[in-house]
């Protein structure tokens, strides 16, 4: 990626047990599968975006006065990027900005052993544009065959028992989603705005799929048929 992530992995699989901490690692070394998958989908063009978003003045007080309270569920959580992973495995723990995001799962050749588990939460604005951002993530999961859940400015996502081929197209979404509704909650002013940013990240989804179509084994076959352009 060419802005660092800053997470520090943990290779239950010791596969680079002497490298120190200081390394950096390109994801083209990650031997993780999903982790890899998920990295390709963060850093592919237009997703990653390092801008600072334009803040209106009710947001910012939001951001204020959130970021303040000692009563918030997050205040203690640890602000760690977290990867517990090996070649099949993974356990990661994003903290961008006010966003929180885990992700655990396996994928394996194993039809059976496959699944996948997303969440998310936070965000720097007031709980409607907080609560519209989990709408608008629930609908795109549930278009690549989620079972969501939704309580408030959280959301969790599962699926399972999906081919080695299919979860790994979906963590590569998940990538791209993490990066796409980071700070998105600032520009949810309505509810209409739901529809129009569920439009233009599942055009610009299935268009990045179809460009990639045998790079690291993705193919535009493995997604959902509604999902194509």
């Amino acid at each position: 990626m060419d802005t660092p992530l800053d997470l520090l992995v943990i290779d239950i699989d010791a596969n680079h047990a002497g490298l120190s901490r200081q390394t950096r690692l390109t994801i083209e070394e990650i031997t993780c599968k999903p982790l890899r998958a998920i990295l390709i989908g963060l850093a592919s063009p237009g997703t990653w975006i390092t801008e600072p978003a334009e803040m209106d003045f009710e947001s910012f007080m939001s951001s204020a006065i959130g970021s303040a309270s000692p009563a918030s569920p997050l205040a203690n959580t640890v602000e760690l990027n977290l990867a517990i992973a090996s070649q099949e495995y993974l356990n990661l723990s994003l903290k961008l900005g006010y966003h929180y995001n885990v992700i655990d799962c396996v994928m394996s050749p194993e039809s059976n052993r496959n699944y996948i588990y997303f969440r998310f939460t936070g965000g720097m604005t007031d709980i409607s544009r907080r609560s519209r951002r989990t709408q608008l993530i629930g609908l795109i999961l549930e278009k690549y065959d989620f079972v969501t859940e939704i309580n408030g400015d959280l959301i969790s996502g599962r699926i399972k028992n999906l081919s080695e081929e299919m979860l790994e197209t979906r963590l590569a979404m998940i990538g791209r989603l993490i990066g796409f509704t980071r700070q998105l909650d600032i520009y949810l002013k309505s509810d209409d705005r739901i529809d129009y940013y569920l439009d233009q990240f599942l055009k610009e989804c299935g268009a990045w799929f179809d460009q990639q179509r045998t790079v690291a084994g993705f193919c535009s076959n493995n997604l959902p048929k509604e999902n194509k352009l």
